[in-house]
């Protein structure tokens, strides 16, 4: 008995497998609802209201059976706007503690905290993108800056991320030529 329980949850958990249970019990109660509905339609009058009920509960019926199914697939494509399914190789980088030290007026902690992050993830460009901002910003050391903009510039390997890391270079230096 177990065996067979479990064949049909397997069987089930297939979404045309799923589809097809469904649309079994569906297709016939919305075939047999519309041939109540048409002979009481051809009774007319209050004969009617019976048969017009007995196809709104088979119409109802088959509705439930199938919503479900329906509102899964629907609910997927919309939900994947929002919150799309990425799959990572590797945990993401933890910007939060070296932010919250910054936050809190610890720029060397934070500093600390974002060579963790490195240690890591080494080609992560946010990292020296902060390191720099917090360099000449709040450690007012322009030469510090430019040490880190330098140590990313022969780390990271990608052409586009460069360009961005030596136009952040740029704008945060900006204040100290």
């Amino acid at each position: 008995m177990r065996r067979w329980s479990e064949s049909v949850s397997q069987w089930s958990e297939n979404p045309r497998n799923d589809l097809l249970a469904r649309l079994a019990v569906a297709v016939p109660l919305l075939v047999g609802g519309l041939a109540v509905m048409v002979a009481g339609l051809r009774l007319g009058g209050f004969a009617a209201a019976g048969a017009m009920l007995m196809a709104a509960a088979c119409f109802i019926g088959a509705g439930l059976l199938l919503a479900p199914w329906v509102a899964q697939r629907l609910g997927g494509l919309a939900g994947g706007l929002f919150f799309p399914d990425r799959q990572f190789e590797r945990p993401q980088p933890v910007f939060s503690i070296a932010e919250g030290k910054r936050a809190q007026g610890q720029p060397l902690e934070a500093l600390a905290e974002y060579e963790r992050v490195l240690q890591e993830h080494p080609q992560e460009s946010r990292c020296f993108v902060s390191m720099m901002d917090i360099a000449a910003r709040d450690l007012r050391d322009p030469t510090l800056a430019e040490g880190y903009y330098r140590r990313g510039a022969a780390q990271i390997t990608a052409p586009e991320i460069l360009r961005q890391l030596r136009a952040a270079r740029d704008e945060i230096l900006r204040d100290f030529e």
